[in-house]
């Protein structure tokens, strides 16, 4: 045979074999890949990755996509941990869906459908945490404060001062005022009331739901519907547009502060001894310490029986400080105890407000 074509033959037989080899290759990586894949996947927790959510937004027939509050995760990882998982799929009429990074849900307060990662499971939740998963669901939805910057869904607003009643016909200035600074305790939020005489009342019809708003002095409101309720402290705007609008003169209606033995105080550091955390607080945090604590009501007692020293308080300003010990039920400033009913509470208030 001619030395061309032999070595021709083996030319193309090497070329035949490269190219094969590629092939193989890359085939087996294929299925290499697919198959790390489909470990992967079969391996991911849907409820842990439900868990490590830092974003979810919750619907029902009412609401589309309302961002949850911070403390809302903290409940809602709690009753994952209790759900069940089925070893089959369910059929339910879902009453509200939720949806994070990559992952989806929906509930009828029986049973939750949660989808992601190539992945559906079933969960059965418990009978005695149907009642709370479904509060916290619906306290959520219809009073955080995303669902009260909504309000393309409303049908009218009624604002009520006194005698007075002032249909609002700007919906959406009436919205843009309502300017949120962070959500507080129903504490916090009544010791803000003492700063007016008289507070609005506004109802909001919404398109097939009711609810209200009621001002907390001039930086806080109250959201309420049926029996769930939350408080936000907010932007001063917002008690001076209804003012305005419905012709309060704002000086006749505030309540003039007296003097305070601490108003020089700039800051207050707090330091947890318990858990030796240290936090320095001013501006309206400050005051709002400071309000809680020292007001009339409290009065110079013996200090006859042991607690537990929970915090110190170390207050700043002018260039001078002063020191203060919180105990569970007693405060200790100037070389005297005053009594004061759960003052360690009040300080963790403020330490873990969202």
């Amino acid at each position: 045979m001619d030395k061309r074509v032999i070595k021709s033959i083996l030319l193309i037989g090497a070329l035949i074999f490269i190219i094969s080899f590629f092939i193989t290759s890359f085939k087996t990586k294929d299925s290499s890949d697919e198959s790390k894949e489909a470990i992967n996947t079969k391996e991911v927790s849907l409820i842990n990755e439900l868990k490590k959510q830092k974003s979810i937004q919750i619907s029902n027939k009412n609401l589309e996509d309302i961002d949850v509050e911070e403390e809302f995760y903290t409940d809602f990882k709690y009753y994952l941990g209790k759900l069940n998982k089925l070893d089959n799929s369910v059929e339910f009429n879902e009453v509200f869906t939720g949806k994070g990074d990559n992952i989806e849900f929906s509930t009828d307060f029986n049973y939750i459908k949660v989808t992601g990662y190539n992945k559906i499971d079933y969960f059965e939740i418990p009978s005695n945490e149907k009642e709370g998963i479904r509060n916290l669901f619906n306290k959520e939805i219809y009073t955080s404060f995303d669902s009260i910057k909504n309000y393309k869904n409303w049908d009218n607003v009624i604002a009520e001062y006194k005698d007075k009643k002032k249909e609002i016909s700007n919906l959406k200035e009436f919205d843009e005022k309502i300017i949120k600074k962070r959500k507080i305790s129903q504490y916090q939020a009544s010791k803000m009331e003492e700063q007016v005489k008289d507070n609005f009342y506004i109802t909001i019809n919404a398109k097939e739901y009711e609810f209200y708003i009621q001002t907390i002095g001039k930086n806080a409101i109250g959201v309420y519907y049926k029996n769930y309720k939350s408080y936000y402290e907010i932007d001063n705007d917002f008690y001076n547009y209804l003012c305005d609008i419905s012709f309060v003169a704002k000086k006749d209606n505030e309540i003039e502060q007296e003097k305070s033995e601490y108003d020089w105080v700039q800051s207050i550091e707090i330091k947890d001894i318990v858990n030796n955390i240290d936090e320095t607080f001013d501006g309206e945090q400050k005051d709002n310490i400071l309000d809680s604590l020292f007001n009339k009501e409290i009065k110079e007692v013996n200090f006859d029986k042991y607690e537990v020293k929970r915090y110190i308080l170390k207050l700043k300003g002018n260039g001078k400080s002063e020191d203060i010990t919180i105990y569970e039920s007693y405060v200790y400033k100037n070389d005297k105890y005053y009594e004061i009913k759960n003052a360690d509470l009040i300080i963790d208030s403020f330490l873990n407000a969202p």
